[in-house]
């Protein structure tokens, strides 16, 4: 019968073993943030506006001409669509796939709103499932260059549940990356936070 052989040695390294495999990927990542080394390309699709910019919305108004506050955006999030002039055949187009991605966001399309963002001078769309805003022409001429190029005359902007635009959409418009990033940000989100900050805004009357 061959003599056992001795499993001292095997055994010594085996906490060791398991130890790399379970925090080797940690300590790599560290050193390499503390190295300063990033990755070059992130997984949003739309352009993060950096900083972010708080809108202002001096001078809105509801389609309807009543004021409005930027107050309204805490607790919601929004999909922005701005247009100069009227809303012709491809605006309504575009319209059409902003509230498709909206709906495909399935039970969270409750948390965003869509907003058309127009001119004094703009006809309003009829029969379009959309919130229609009134804008001064000079801070609308503002908001759609400072967006990705692609179109004078339209953009696209994603603002926080703070009031804040976050992400901007060149023109054509890609609704699969919209809805993707809608997705992430919303899934980062505290839905009670936003909660709160509606039923604060309620309460105040606006």
């Amino acid at each position: 019968m061959a003599p056992e052989q001795p499993r001292g040695r095997t055994g010594r390294w085996q906490v060791p073993a398991l130890a790399v495999l379970f925090f080797g990927p940690v300590i790599l990542a560290w050193v390499l943030v503390a190295l300063g080394w990033y990755p070059e390309r992130t997984t949003n699709n739309g352009r993060l506006v950096e900083p972010p910019k708080r809108l202002q919305a001096d001078g809105w108004r509801w389609g309807d001409g009543a004021r409005f506050e930027a107050e309204w955006f805490q607790g919601r999030w929004s999909v922005l669509f701005l247009q100069r002039g009227d809303c012709a055949e491809d605006c309504r187009a575009l319209l059409d796939k902003l509230a498709r991605a909206r709906l495909a966001l399935d039970k969270d399309m409750t948390r965003v709103d869509l907003l058309l963002g127009m001119g004094g001078e703009g006809t309003q769309p009829a029969g379009v499932p959309v919130r229609v805003l009134r804008l001064p022409a000079q801070p609308l001429r503002r908001l759609i260059r400072s967006a990705p190029a692609g179109d004078a005359d339209r953009a696209v902007y994603v603002v926080d549940s703070d009031g804040f635009v976050m992400m901007s959409y060149p023109l054509p418009l890609e609704t699969e990356g919209l809805v993707e990033d809608l997705e992430q940000l919303l899934e980062n989100a505290d839905k009670d936070v936003e909660r709160i900050q509606r039923l604060r805004h309620e309460a105040d009357g606006s």
